[in-house]
């Protein structure tokens, strides 16, 4: 069954807004979920199963920024990560991530296999700020030495998961559904759902949202926010780029163990979680040390680590035994791990003479 022109015209404008106030914030992260490949309205359903469990990740946090899931209506013209960006770059869309793939009908439940890939709008969105990029500035007498790295990987390729038909089936026809009621104890109808929506809040099975002009309650379909590691791990990159470090440590905290994951998503989850601690004034070297264990020949858990080194020795107090612990320790591990660096890399030059500056 088709989908309700609610989600085939409006929804390629943008979809759900969650921010702190009525005036539209100036920095957003933008999440394109186009409809996936498939048979039929599958593709489309899908998409929206896994756009509104985004929907419940999304969280206020103080930094004047709002996280936008746009629903797409088009396939893309090719399976490819290349077509999913370029349908992310479109100016109806200007997507910083893209989830994309492709579903399967089985007599159990719907198959997915999934992707997640930045696009270049990431870093050259001149109106948001670059927080998950982690910078380090080192004293050089009047000048500095700035260290920095980037996210670890620019697109994923999840493990396949499946949900079932129920899942899938009550999203064809759910805005047509939706009243807004006055209350949040859905007593009084104030309006019905038209066009483009804000969403300011989230309970179990209602939400808050603002839509055609009316602000109220409507109330959700059951199981809507169920959580994939797809819509969790999405969601913690979300609330990283959106400075929400606390956020995106409870998210990947809690699909750590899941056992559904490949070694670069393991790798990564260890990554992020280091790099929320730091960004919160914590060490995160415990679990850059976890992701190196897992591949020692991964250059970006290499990176995170040395960093995570660099920055235990500027936490720590002059002249203290933390402090020769924490350079005896980047020694080691620039020594250790100097071939996987080519002579001329720049980089890892920059943290030799960081090395240099901060011997105690």
């Amino acid at each position: 069954m088709k989908l309700n022109p609610f989600i085939a015209f409006v929804m390629p404008v943008w979809a759900c807004l969650l921010h702190p106030a009525n005036v539209m914030a100036e920095e957003q992260v933008r999440v394109l979920v186009p409809p996936f490949e498939s048979q039929g309205y599958l593709g489309e359903n899908v998409a929206n199963v896994l756009g509104f469990q985004l929907l419940g990740t999304l969280s206020d946090v103080d930094k004047n920024t709002s996280g936008v899931i746009i629903f797409g209506t088009q396939p893309l013209k090719t399976f490819s990560e290349e077509s999913a960006i370029e349908r992310a770059l479109n100016l109806t869309n200007l997507a910083h991530l893209v989830i994309w793939g492709k579903a399967y009908s089985f007599s159990d439940g719907v198959g997915i296999q999934a992707n997640l890939s930045f696009t270049p709008f990431r870093l050259k969105d001149a109106n948001r700020k670059h927080r998950e990029i982690w910078t380090i500035h080192v004293p050089s007498g009047e000048s500095i030495v700035e260290l920095k790295v980037d996210l670890p990987r620019q697109s994923y390729s999840f493990p396949a998961i499946l949900l079932s038909p129920e899942a899938v089936s009550q999203f064809e026809k759910i805005f047509e559904k939706l009243v807004i009621f006055g209350d949040p104890a859905l007593t009084k109808q104030v309006g019905t759902m038209a066009g483009a929506f804000r969403a300011y809040q989230y309970l179990p099975d209602r939400a808050e949202i603002e839509s055609n002009g009316v602000r109220g309650w409507v109330r959700l379909p059951l199981g809507w926010a169920s959580q994939s590691v797809v819509s969790s791990f999405s969601a913690a990159y979300i609330r990283l780029l959106r400075g929400d470090w606390l956020g995106a440590e409870m998210l990947l905290e809690n699909i750590v163990q899941s056992e559904n994951l490949n070694a670069e998503i393991r790798i990564d989850i260890s990554l992020l979680l280091g790099l929320t601690r730091e960004m919160q004034g914590k060490s995160g070297v415990s679990q850059f040390l976890t992701a190196v264990n897992e591949n020692e020949f991964d250059v970006s858990a290499i990176k995170y680590l040395i960093m995570g080194r660099v920055a235990d020795i500027m936490r720590a107090s002059e002249k203290s035994d933390a402090r020769d612990e924490a350079y005896g320790q980047l020694v080691q591990d620039l020594g250790e791990y100097a071939f996987l660096f080519s002579g001329d890399d720049e980089w890892f030059r920059d943290v030799g003479t960081a090395a240099s500056l901060l011997k105690p």
